[in-house]
């Protein structure tokens, strides 16, 4: 039952240290068309962030909560103001550590990340989120071998202790200046709030004209042989905006459900979301 026990007053004391650094080498004889290739220069970025946070007053989960902590796959920000739900703040002392490696090279007189790897994973001293000593080891890998190509893979592990393991995999690609196809992939296994998943996504759109254009998006789950979710859309450029109006068609558990969806797209923030909106431009940002 919810009891209405009038104000209550929380401090919260924050504080922490981060630090980095890099070492680059050059290999100015490296080219490839056929990768994009116009030298190459390998960049290594070791990394840390020491959060420690005490909070004092009501206890949060004696608060009805509204910007409360939602169970996710991914670590949560340990700095603020990335850690937005403020009523779910508790004591942490938490070190994260890491090290990115990033290829560059130029592309269009620019400087461009072909290729990246970032690993880090979290020492949980107090952790009222994970109560494991060590968080799950954190691969981050995109890959941009040419313009109209990329891919990406997210996944963790458990390296140093008890855990789930998790693979996110995305493939995009724009054979044509008018069509973008994408197919990704989800695996989960082991979480302790989400149900083991193997989840696959395909998607595309194509640009008929400088005024119309079509995506769709097709979810299937393997581990329980469903096709959870169809969308499709029509794309309408207005100028300065583009409007798409479309079905969606989801199957929960064997209930079908039916909807329609409308959305205007400011084209000076063109989006192509894995889960959301397909970009109605040919760029692909």
């Amino acid at each position: 039952p919810i009891k209405f026990n009038g104000d209550t007053f929380r401090t919260v004391f924050d504080t922490g240290a981060e630090a980095s650094f890099k070492i680059s080498r050059r290999w100015e004889d490296v080219q490839s068309r056929a990768f994009g290739l116009d030298g190459l220069m390998h960049v290594i970025q070791p990394f840390t962030d020491f959060s420690y946070v005490s909070e004092s007053g009501a206890n949060p989960t004696s608060i009805l909560e509204f910007d409360r902590f939602l169970p996710s796959t991914q670590l949560r920000a340990i700095d603020f103001p990335q850690f937005t739900p403020i009523d779910a703040i508790d004591s942490w002392t938490v070190w994260r550590v890491g090290v990115r490696n990033r290829l560059e090279t130029r592309r269009d007189d620019e400087t461009m990340t072909w290729f990246e790897l970032d690993s880090f994973f979290d020492v949980n001293f107090e952790n009222p989120y994970d109560r494991t000593d060590y968080s799950n080891f954190n691969n981050n890998i995109r890959f941009t071998p040419l313009p109209w190509m990329s891919f990406t893979i997210n996944s963790q592990v458990p390296a140093f202790a008890k855990g789930f393991t998790e693979v996110n995999t995305i493939a995009r690609v724009q054979p044509l200046a008018n069509l973008q196809l994408e197919v990704g992939h989800r695996y989960l296994n082991d979480n302790p709030f989400f149900n083991s998943s193997s989840l696959f996504v395909v998607g595309g759109y194509c640009r008929l004209n400088d005024n119309w254009g079509v995506g769709a998006q097709e979810q299937y789950e393997a581990a329980t042989s469903t096709l959870e979710e169809q969308r499709y859309s029509v794309y309408r450029d207005l100028s300065s905006w583009v409007a798409s109006i479309g079905g969606v068609i989801r199957d929960n558990a064997g209930v079908k459900e039916y909807g329609v969806i409308f959305t205007v797209t400011l084209k000076a923030f063109p989006k192509f979301g894995f889960d959301l909106n397909f970009d109605p431009t040919s760029q692909g940002q």
